[in-house]
């Protein structure tokens, strides 16, 4: 878990004053990775070998930690930032956007059931605590309806009651009972209802309007779906390749990506190039020199 700046939230304040933000979960001991000739090769020799060593890891008390940081944006800078501010294909630069350090997270115990706590567990984007709001992020908007369907699909329409999911808490829940696979109480007599008679001192939870109607009002987020690419969309993969990449990842990249290419149609492989080479033009002669070399272009 490298990091988890994907999606843009909104961190509501008491005040009812909000800011966009980003999360990120960096791992404290960095980041490695398997080049591909090594991943082909543990994928045969032990291909468990991720679930393992991070079970040995905390087995023997190595436990595995992260650090939780935000990126804060204020909706004023949202508002001359351009569709970065809810394109997933985009990041924000640190130098504008700072790592705020908030906490860490540390996994210390290993399951007792795998099944129980593991395969049964359900996350979605769309379990929000207050405080923490949507934005019109549209991949956001797709993953908050489609992660619980999975989940209703996978385990049942009430796997929110399932121990690795349920509240720690006692909460009030009418609208979820019956059905199949139903645990607990059922919620013992009480009416389906919500802000009736009938449920005397039991309402709802009132979710604050927080909108940036000028932001919202222009346009730059309504129509975010149908943005066709142009220039910006490769302004920010060129800085990684100038100004991050050294030359040893340059040419793992460009292996990595013609590999991936073998035995797909030309067209596919002409288009592919011509992509890349909006982004720099030394990557498509790169690639297209890769795949003549190994005879699949």
């Amino acid at each position: 878990m490298t990091g988890f700046g994907i999606h843009t939230f909104k961190l509501v304040g008491h005040d009812g004053k909000f800011r966009y933000c980003k999360f990120h979960f960096r791992p404290v001991l960095g980041s490695h990775n398997f080049t591909p000739e090594e991943a082909t090769r543990m994928a045969g020799v032990n291909p468990d070998f991720h679930n393992e060593d991070l079970f040995q890891a905390i087995l023997r008390g190595d436990y595995p930690k992260w650090k939780f940081y935000i990126q804060v944006m204020e909706p004023e800078q949202a508002e001359t930032y351009g569709r970065a501010v809810f394109d997933i294909t985009k990041v924000w630069p640190h130098k504008d956007f700072p790592l705020i350090e908030v906490g860490e997270m540390t996994l210390n115990r290993n399951p007792e059931n795998f099944f129980a706590e593991i395969e049964q567990a359900a996350f979605s984007p769309s379990n929000l605590v207050p405080g923490i709001a949507v934005t019109p992020d549209p991949m956001l908007q797709a993953r908050m309806f489609a992660y619980p369907d999975a989940q209703r699909y996978r385990l049942g329409v009430n796997y929110t009651q399932l121990p690795p999911n349920r509240a720690i808490c006692p909460v009030y829940a009418p609208y979820e009972r019956d059905g199949l696979a139903t645990m607990g109480r059922n919620y013992g007599g009480d009416p389906n209802y919500i802000k009736s008679t009938l449920t005397p001192g039991v309402f709802s939870q009132s979710v604050q309007e927080v909108r940036h109607h000028e932001w919202l009002r222009s346009g730059a987020v309504l129509g975010l779906n149908e943005i066709p690419v142009d220039d910006e969309d490769f302004v920010q993969p060129r800085a990684l390749w100038n100004n991050v990449f050294d030359e040893a990842e340059r040419s793992l990249w460009v292996d990595n990506v013609a590999g991936a290419l073998e035995g797909v149609v030309p067209e596919i492989q002409k288009a592919t190039i011509a992509m890349f080479s909006r982004v720099e033009p030394q990557i498509g002669q790169r690639l297209e020199a890769k795949l003549k070399s190994s005879s699949r272009l």
